[in-house]
């Protein structure tokens, strides 16, 4: 039976196919777009078997028995298991690894894409993870608030904060200024607790990207006494009406996120050239990245999304750009490194549409290395 993952642990799946070891019999990686058409009706298997079966066909007939059981397997979990509601869905299968993992996505995929291969093909895989990577959503007024995190296009987590409503407080004042006086500690009181809130949610889940949303009131009482790390973790603040529908939040804040990833993309590809043509803390181009991530130097590797921009001089065909892309992620994944995709694949093109920034920096002169 296949291992069904949910979004929160795609990256642990990451993780579990980069290392996995070559297998006797090839695997399958597949990626689904679970939408429907213009009649509102998935047709996933039609195309799915004969594209399963086209592959196999030109298999050898001692890895074609293996190949072809799972190859069933994944049209069962695609016909009895892929939930209504998923807009996409990610499948790897190696019965000779025992592999067999299934991810549905709320994440829209643009297309089918099967890969049969030595090893499972995660490029695609490590490219949502990043373009809709976790995220914190804030949005408050005085009195209440709502902190979500989303990634992969979903919600993985809400807490809502309740403070005290002005009804509650008019008791409590003999005169207009002692009221208003009141009413700035209650709400300063509340922001701090909600800052307080944000931030253990910002430690425990790992998120390094806020978007604050709310009225006018409230935005800079909660920036204001947030810590100076948690507050530059902030893309921008935004109007949005406290009692706005979870879908209409997730697309507002996501814009904002998308803006805010393009340009802090194009200052990390300025860092890596400015790094690179000082001679510092930076490589560029396809051979010198991937000896860079053999040797452990690699903290950040930058790559462009549309894998066909990543190119060597020295390999002719699109299978061979898309093999070297594919292995330039692995690898970094196994190496602990950060894997950032460009998606404006232009910013790279230049360079061979990969770069990365180093750790440290191996000297030529006697072969020792500069710590950063």
């Amino acid at each position: 039976m296949a291992t069904q993952t949910p979004v929160a642990n795609l990256e642990a799946l990451v993780d579990r196919l980069v290392s996995a070891p070559a297998a006797s019999s090839p695997f399958i990686s597949l990626y689904i777009d679970a939408g429907a058409d213009a009649q509102g009706k998935r047709r996933i298997e039609p195309h799915l078997s004969k594209e399963l079966a086209a592959r196999g066909a030109v298999l050898d007939r001692a890895q074609r028995a293996s190949y072809e059981a799972d190859a069933q397997r994944i049209q069962a979990w695609v016909r009895e298991s892929l939930p209504n509601s998923a807009r996409g869905a990610a499948c790897f299968a190696c019965g000779a690894a025992g592999i067999f993992e299934a991810a549905p996505l709320e994440t829209p995929l643009a297309g089918h894409r099967l890969h049969v291969g030595p090893r499972p093909h995660v490029y695609p895989l490590l490219h949502l993870l990043d373009r809709y990577r976790r995220y914190a959503a804030v949005v408050a007024d005085t009195s209440y608030v709502r902190i979500f995190v989303f990634g992969l296009n979903t919600r993985l987590f809400e807490a809502d904060l309740q403070g005290t409503h002005r009804k509650a407080m008019d008791s409590v004042s003999e005169s207009e200024a002692r009221f208003q006086r009141h009413v700035r500690e209650v709400h300063h009181r509340f922001a701090k607790e909600v800052a307080e809130t944000l931030e253990r949610i910002v430690r425990e889940e790992r998120i390094d990207t806020i978007v604050l949303a709310g009225d006018e009131v409230a935005l800079p009482l909660v920036r204001g006494v947030l810590s100076e790390a948690v507050r530059a973790k902030g893309v921008e603040t935004m109007h949005l009406d406290i009692r706005a529908p979870e879908h209409q939040v997730l697309q507002a804040t996501m814009e904002a996120f998308s803006q805010h990833d393009a340009h802090t993309d194009a200052l990390k590809v300025q860092r890596l050239m400015d790094e690179f043509r000082a001679g510092g803390l930076g490589v560029v181009g396809v051979r010198d990245t991937a000896l860079a991530i053999e040797m452990g130097q690699v903290d950040e590797l930058l790559i462009a999304a549309d894998p066909s921009v990543v190119r060597d001089n020295d390999l002719a065909d699109e299978a061979s750009t898309a093999a070297t892309a594919e292995d330039l992620v692995a690898h970094a994944r196994r190496t602990d490194s950060k894997v950032t995709f460009i998606e404006e694949s232009g910013l790279l093109a230049e360079v061979g549409g990969v770069g990365a920034l180093l750790r440290f920096r191996v000297s030529p002169r006697d072969g020792g290395s500069t710590i950063s």
